[in-house]
C-alpha cells in the first residue's frame, strides 16, 4: 500500500538567496566576522537575491515602503561590495566571455579587461561613486542587473520626493513622450496615460486576435 508522505514545501530561489544573505550578514556582525570571506558571501547572495526579486519589485515600485526597503538592501550590498578588491570581485562575478564588442560598439571581455588593468587589483574598490563607475565599466549579467536595479531605486526615491529621475530627464532631453501605468480602482482596469495629451489606452490582458503565437 502506498503512503503519501507530506514534507515541507521547498523554498523558491528567492527565499534561498534571502536566507543565505541574512546568514552572511549575521556572520559579519560577529566580533570575528568582519573579513573578506564574509563580505564576499554578503555580496554574492545579496546580488542573487535582488535579481530573483526584480520582476516582483516592478509591480510594487510605486509603493514608498517597497522603494525604501529595496534601497536599504542595495545600500547594504553596495557597502560590502565597496570593501572587495577588483580581484575578489572578478572571482565572484567573472567577466562575460563575449569578444565581439569592437564590431558592435559595445563592452566585451577585451574592453573590460583594458579597464581592469588601470586599477589596483588588490585595493578595495571604494565608495559609492567609485563603485558605480566600476559597475558601469564591468560586464556580467548579475552585476549589470544590480546596477540597473540601483538606478531604478534612485529613480523611485526621486519620484517619492516629487522630482524627476535620471530616466525622466533622459526621455525629456530626447523629446520623447512619457507614458505612465495607471489603474482604475473601481474596475481594476489598467491603462497607459499619455503625459502630453492626457489620453489613455487600456492595457490588454489577452492577445489580440490579429496576433498569432509561433509554436
Amino acid at each position: 500500500m502506498l503512503e503519501i508522505i507530506r514534507g515541507k514545501p521547498k523554498p523558491g530561489y528567492k527565499m534561498l538567496w534571502l536566507n543565505a544573505y541574512d546568514n552572511a550578514l549575521r556572520r559579519c556582525m560577529e566580533p570575528e566576522g568582519q573579513k573578506a570571506e564574509n563580505y564576499q558571501k554578503v555580496v554574492f547572495a545579496g546580488v542573487k537575491y535582488m535579481r530573483s526579486t526584480y520582476w516582483e519589485y516592478q509591480t510594487r515600485k510605486n509603493i514608498a515602503d517597497e522603494v525604501k526597503g529595496r534601497q536599504t538592501h542595495l545600500e547594504c550590498i553596495a557597502m560590502h561590495m565597496a570593501m572587495l578588491t577588483p580581484r575578489q570581485f572578478m572571482r565572484l562575478f567573472p567577466i562575460t566571455k563575449e569578444y565581439d564588442g569592437a564590431r558592435w560598439g559595445c563592452k566585451d571581455y577585451f574592453s573590460v579587461m583594458e579597464y581592469m588593468r588601470t586599477l589596483d587589483w588588490d585595493k578595495p574598490i571604494g565608495g559609492p561613486e567609485t563603485l558605480f563607475s566600476f559597475l558601469w565599466e564591468y560586464q556580467n549579467s548579475d552585476t549589470s542587473g544590480f546596477l540597473v536595479d540601483w538606478m531604478m531605486v534612485i529613480e523611485g526615491i526621486m519620484h517619492l520626493h516629487g522630482e524627476d529621475g535620471p530616466m525622466d530627464k533622459l526621455i525629456d532631453s530626447m523629446g520623447l513622450t512619457r507614458y505612465y501605468m495607471e489603474k482604475d480602482e473601481a474596475t481594476g482596469q489598467e491603462y497607459l496615460l499619455n503625459s502630453d495629451t492626457g489620453k489613455t489606452a487600456p492595457v490588454r490582458k489577452s492577445i489580440p486576435r490579429y496576433l498569432k503565437l509561433v509554436q
